[in-house]
């Protein structure tokens, strides 16, 4: 997200979030698994649903976080962008007015430029504060360690029956 800037084409950006939607589709599946053999059979659902509800939560979070930078950044460049100071806080409640304010406006209007810059500026905020939250996985460092060996062992199991022709 770092990499980009005003002058990013539409292709240029997919090519951006392409690895980031990858990477965090790889991560989930992968530390749900962690989770599971890490813990007693017994306590296996359990510790499922604790991950499941804690990622739903953590990224309820991210997004508020996200959507309060957003506003109070867009009040204050809003206010400092001429012709825009009227319709600050219209401009800061929703992403989309801006978009069509930015597709009306020419590529090289004043307005445009200050008002891509400020939504750089969020992206900037908003990385070290959701990358201060992510800290809190490395805390996993001072856990035990675990086999991934362990058979997992269900009072529900699958019966296959094997039908043999008569010959």
């Amino acid at each position: 997200m770092t990499l980009m800037n005003i002058g990013i084409s539409v292709g240029q950006d997919i090519g951006l979030l392409i690895p980031i939607d990858s990477g965090t589709r790889i991560l989930f599946p992968s530390i749900a698994i962690a989770i599971q053999v890490s813990v007693n059979p017994k306590y296996v659902g359990i510790a499922t649903a604790v991950f499941s509800f804690l990622r739903t939560l953590s990224l309820s979070f991210g997004v508020a976080i996200c959507r309060a930078i957003f506003t109070n950044v867009m009040v204050k460049n809003a206010d400092d962008i001429r012709g825009l100071a009227s319709k600050a806080s219209y401009y800061s409640q929703d992403i989309f007015p801006i978009v069509t304010l930015l597709q009306s406006l020419s590529t090289n209007d004043p307005r445009r430029i200050a008002l891509v810059k400020s939504l750089f500026k969020i992206t900037d905020y908003c990385w070290p504060i959701l990358i201060g939250f992510a800290g809190a996985g490395p805390t996993s460092l001072f856990s035990e360690t675990f086999s991934t060996g362990l058979e997992h062992k269900s009072k529900q199991k699958l019966v296959q029956t094997m039908h043999t022709r008569d010959a």
